[in-house]
């Protein structure tokens, strides 16, 4: 089941801004600790965070950060796209296969 953005979900947008203002990158387990929520919770609140507080917090191997520099930030979008691009890619692949079994 799908985590809800709850209002307690809500309160932790700036204190995860806060956190990722110090500058290291922070493991998505590591800060889920921090903000004593899951890690389902931690995506749902970062993603709640980048469409309406800032859009510059970025992820990858390292983890999550807040990026200043703009270059940066947009190949961190180019990479989420990409992903999304693949992911949408298996989906179709898999209705067509089912279509295909009846």
């Amino acid at each position: 089941m799908k985590p809800e953005l709850t209002q307690s979900l809500r309160d932790k947008v700036l204190p995860l801004v806060n956190i990722l203002k110090t500058g290291e990158p922070i493991k998505g387990r590591d800060l889920a600790q921090m903000l004593n929520i899951t890690e389902r919770e931690l995506r749902l609140t970062v993603n709640y965070a980048r469409q309406n507080i800032t859009p510059r917090i970025v992820t990858g191997d390292f983890g999550y950060r807040y990026e200043l520099d703009n270059d940066k930030v947009l190949d961190s979008l180019k990479r989420l796209q990409a992903h999304s691009i693949s992911q949408l890619q298996v989906i179709c692949k898999q209705k067509m296969m089912l279509r295909e079994e009846n």
